[in-house]
């Protein structure tokens, strides 16, 4: 502002402007200590909420695995079996090999004690041989009432023999499954707070001088710490805080059913932060705390900063305003002329202050508008010099567009006195438009009111931001349109992996389906054929239809495994039985070539694990299949060692070496990819799709390891593989693992005259398999499954005899035959053709099995329907399976498809909503075909009588009991020998009683027998 001739006193602004700086001062001060505080107490809050919510998982995590290791003991069969015993009183004490398990599983476990008791409380064993009776706290929780098999988990309490802190796991062992099970003991895993929980609640993640974790729990109107005190050692379950103590985070944990982050008040008075928690499924809170002090310790230096430049801040604006009017004060005392200089100078360095500005800045008087002064800002910014706009307004300059908006500005200013970046458009001396923002405040100068205004030209910012939000607009779209490209093209390949699944699955049946034909029906001619030359072009015919199937076979594999769709089976098994199985499956290959089957097994690999035996097993028929093919003599070694092991996981790493033609070392890295082999020219001599390396390392990969090759030329290779599998506790009695072999024409040629074991359960089954080896030589004996599986059984039972169970009146005029198949024939759902094709063609012996099928199964439905209703599943899959292996051999396609619907559902563990109608499908099935079977067959041939013969079956009776009494395995044989008489002698009990047969329940067979046959006195023997 220019000065003038006229003198003033010190101007009226400036105790408004420094009241005005000292506020500002002092509020940013302020905010910034309460800031520094609350960020401060956030993050410590933060902390201890993480560490409450992480050490939480862990205690429940601890509990878990403490009920899961009583759970596994409670089902342990051997354990159950041992206390069992005991209660009847057969033996003395539990067995070495029990007492041995209760010590390892305490040893590897850390468990204190693992105790084994009678429904009395009694100690049967212990892994400590302990002779001490049990605490009064742990027979009482044993004399609970059971309502369910879950273990219970008792409160931490002190032990009163060692003075430990410690918590007891109680499973109940009972004998069975079901409706008949019993208790007839309790497990107890001692579980030392020393070795397992307490540890973790001892760690802090952090340094710290007063954080600690506390679990408390309730203890009458106090809240009892079950852990120690920071540097309180033996303070567990011995710190007590009253429920008055409303202050203390235990009790608002415990009697506030307080939760999350709170203030409170330590046991020994000091102020602490607090995180609170449940612990899930118990009594237990978790508390995680730490003091106040430590909290905001960070935060305390930083506060005496903030207080230490806040007041300094303030000391000099206090100095500079004292210098200020003490200035004034003496020139105005001491003369006015002094006077007059002093304020001449403020306004200089307030002129120099405007000029220097970075903003452009104008002065204007209130009353009026007239400008008073602009800055050299200005100027530049607009084109205006002082002499052109000083005495005139901004609208008789021309600046403002709009006098409307101005007047709104200005209304705006006198009600508010300050506004901060006000947008507008002025235009410069040229007429230029200007995108501006104005700052303005009302001041006095002089005693008298004027705009004091800062202007930025922000014409270039909006250009900018309208260009960004131009470029925003179109990048938007842009997204939108590759979006919209990307979901379509997404749409386009979900519908092509969609058709191509389609595709893979109707090739599947449409060429995999006819080729099993192809390949059944070859076999079948070459059994029958007798020329040589039809027996060679049968042969070809056979190996060409394998060599596709394989192909096939090779092709689902690999495209199931590129759309993620194949899934490995998790089952237990035993990997000494797989490589047995593999050896076996190569050895007459290997002894056709004359080459030596070596094999190298690691003694340290383990009994049983678990994994998919299938996929690991086609993995080594690969690999040794290609050894074999490709070496001419020398050896196949399979070698199989542990490489590492992981807790509860072993990596192991299969080999085979052979002195085949090699591997050139340029091949070798492409060698596991698709469609590829070593060399072009092996497809012409020996054959293959290169699809069988490439699905073993995606096998490999989906077992957690990794496949590859070592090989030289003319030496010969070893290829190798590694499998993650998790170790089993115990091998399975069966390996669950088969290959597809044709072995008639191998044991036609090794096995001639030799004597066969025939495991089958089913008797048409039976019948059909010793038709099929009547061409090979070999006599076979047939014995069920089970029996074979308790060898040995008792000396008075004998194997069922192979004989065929010819039917009373069997037909044997050939014409008569002849006419009852073409009869037959005609009934909706039979191909007499495959039927008689197992019987190789031979139709009295069809006709003779037709009438066995009848006699064997027209009760199938009702053995269905009454063990579905009990639920017992495994038996009903059984009796399904049975019937429908029986009625394919037969022919029988709508029955076999009706009972592979229902089986299929039954292994799902499908709901009862989803098997009761196929069940219902199958016995109407079942029904129709035995009485158009019978409508036929009546006239020619009478079926066996079923009427039930009392006196045989109270012979058999009373054989069984005595075995049930002493659960003599032999049982079940004596059962399986004399079906037919006592399912018709028990009638409607007969299902039940044999379920629990098959379940090996037999206690509660015997029960149920017992039970029968006093509602049925004829039955018992005299």
């Amino acid at each position: 502002m220019k000065p003038d001739n006229t003198t003033s006193t010190s101007p009226s602004w400036i105790l408004p402007a420094f009241a005005l700086v000292f506020l500002l001062i002092a509020a940013g001060g302020t905010w910034l200590y309460q800031s520094e505080k609350a960020r401060a107490l956030s993050k410590s809050e933060q902390h201890l909420e993480a560490f409450n919510t992480l050490l939480n998982d862990q205690i429940a995590q601890w509990r878990g695995e403490r009920y899961a290791d009583a759970k596994v003991l409670s089902e342990s069969a051997p354990l159950i079996q041992e206390v069992e015993r005991m209660r009847k009183g057969s033996q003395g004490r539990i067995s070495d090999a029990v007492e041995a398990r209760l010590r390892s599983i305490a040893q590897n476990y850390r468990y204190h004690d693992v105790i084994v008791t009678n429904m009395e409380g009694e100690i049967l064993a212990s892994a400590s041989r302990r002779s001490t009776a049990l605490s009064e706290h742990i027979l009482e929780l044993l004399k609970t009432p059971v309502q369910s098999r879950p273990p219970k988990l008792s409160d931490v309490h002190l032990s009163p023999n060692g003075g430990y802190v410690h918590i007891d796991v109680i499973a109940p062992l009972f004998t069975t499954q079901g409706e008949t099970a019993r208790q007839v003991g309790s497990v107890i895993l001692q579980a030392n707070l020393d070795t397992f929980l307490y540890p973790a609640l001892k760690k802090w993640p952090l340094p710290s001088t007063s954080a600690e974790f506390w679990l408390v729990r309730r203890d009458g109107e106090h809240a009892q710490l079950v852990n120690d005190r920071r540097r309180q050692i033996g303070s567990a379950l011995n710190t007590r805080i009253p429920a008055s103590d409303a202050m203390s985070p235990a009790v608002m944990a415990i009697f506030g059913d307080r939760l999350g982050h709170v203030q409170g008040i330590d046991i020994d008075g000091t102020p602490v932060l607090a995180y609170l928690s449940k612990v899930p499924e118990s009594e237990w809170a978790l508390v995680a705390k730490i003091s106040r002090s430590e909290a905001l310790a960070a935060w305390q230096t930083a506060s005496w900063l903030i207080i230490a430049v806040t007041i300094g801040l303030l000391l000099a604006a206090a100095g500079l305003l004292g210098f200020i009017f003490q200035t004034h004060g003496l020139r105005r005392y001491q003369s006015l002329l002094a006077a007059e200089d002093s304020a001449r100078t403020l306004r200089q360095r307030f002129q120099i202050a405007f000029d220097a500005s970075p903003l452009a800045a104008v002065i204007s008087r209130s009353s009026d508008g007239h400008v008073v002064d602009i800055n050299n800002k200005f100027e530049r910014d607009f084109g205006w010099s002082e002499e052109e706009l000083i005495g005139r307004t901004s609208i008789e300059a021309g600046i403002w567009t709009d006098p409307e908006v101005r007047q709104a500005w200005l209304s705006r200013l006198n009600e508010s006195k300050a506004v901060v970046s006000h947008d507008a458009i002025w235009l410069d001396r040229a007429g230029k438009p200007h995108n501006v923002e104005i700052s303005a405040a009302l001041l006095d100068f002089d005693g008298e009111q004027h705009i004091f205004s800062f202007v930025a030209d922000v014409t270039q910012k909006r250009k900018t931001e309208a260009e960004l939000a131009d470029y925003q607009r179109r990048l938007e779209f842009m997204v939108d349109e590759r979006t919209s490209e990307l979901r379509l093209a997404k749409e386009l390949a979900e519908q092509a992996s969609r058709a191509k699944s389609a595709f893979l699955s109707n090739m599947s049946h449409e060429i995999r389906t006819p080729l099993n034909a192809v390949i059944g029906i070859t076999h079948l001619m070459q059994r029958d054929a007798t020329e040589r030359q039809q027996q060679d072009r049968l042969a070809q015919v056979s190996d060409s239809a394998k060599h596709l199937l394989a192909v096939i076979n090779d092709i689902l594999d690999i495209s199931k495994i590129e759309a993620e769709k194949l899934q490995l089976e998790k089952v237990d098994f035993a990997p000494g039985r797989v490589l047995s199985d593999v050896l076996g499956m190569l050895e007459f290959k290997t002894r056709d070539k004359g080459l030596a089957l070596l094999a190298d097994i690691d003694p340290a690999l383990p009994g049983a694990v678990r994994g998919d035996p299938v996929r690991l097993q086609q993995i080594l028929l690969n690999y040794l299949s290609n050894a074999v093919k490709f070496t001419e003599k020398g050896h196949v070694l399979l070698r199989a060692r542990v490489t590492e092991s992981r807790g509860q996981q072993v990596i192991l790493r299969f080999e085979i070496e052979d002195t085949g033609i090699g591997i050139e070392a340029g091949m070798i890295p492409r060698l596991f990819s698709s469609f590829e082999q070593a060399d072009n020219s092996t497809t012409r001599r020996f054959g293959g799709t290169g699809l069988g390396l490439a699905i073993s390392r995606q096998l490999a990969q989906l077992m957690g390891g990794e496949t590859g090759v070592i090989s030289t030329p003319g030496k010969g290779s070893t290829f190798w593989i590694t499998a993650c599998l998790d170790i089993a506790a115990d091998a399975p009695q069966q390996a669950n693992v088969a290959v597809n072999a044709d072995l008639e024409a191998e044991i036609r040629r090794t096995r001639s005259q030799a004597k066969l074991l025939l495991v089958e359960d089913d008797r048409i089954n039976q019948t059909v398999a010793i038709e099929i080896l009547a061409g090979t030589g070999p006599k076979p004996d047939i014995l069920y499954a089970t029996r074979l599986a308790n060898l040995p059984a008792n000396p008075e039972s004998q194997p069922l005899s192979s004989a065929p169970l010819a039917p009373q009146g069997s037909i044997s005029d050939p014409a008569a035959i002849e006419a009852l198949i073409t009869k037959i024939h005609e009934i909706p759902g039979i191909d007499t053709k495959a039927g008689m094709a197992t019987m190789r063609g031979k139709p009295d012996k069809y006709l003779d099995l037709l009438i066995k099928f009848i006699v064997h199964h027209r009760d199938t439905s009702t053995l269905l329907r009454t063990t579905i209703t009990a639920g017992d599943n495994p038996t009903a899959t059984r009796h399904a399976h049975s019937l429908k292996g029986a009625a394919g051999s037969l022919g029988l396609n709508s029955l076999r498809s009706a009972a592979a619907e229902l089986e299929a559902a039954l292994r799902e563990n499908q709901s009862p909503e989803q098997t009761t109608p196929l069940l219902s499908h199958l016995e109407e099935t079942l029904c129709s075909l035995i009485n158009a079977l019978l409508a036929i067959l009546a006239s020619n041939a009478s079926l066996p009588p079923v009427a039930a013969d009392l006196v045989a079956a109270r012979k058999i009776i009373a054989r069984l009991i005595p075995l049930l009494e002493v659960d003599d395995m032999s049982a079940g044989d004596l059962l399986r020998g004399h079906h037919d008489l006592l399912s018709a002698a028990l009638d409607t009990d007969f299902a039940e009683f044999e379920r629990r047969m098959d379940n090996f329940d037999f206690p509660g067979a015997l029960e149920h027998l017992r039970d029968v046959l006093s509602a049925h006195p004829g039955l018992i023997g005299e």
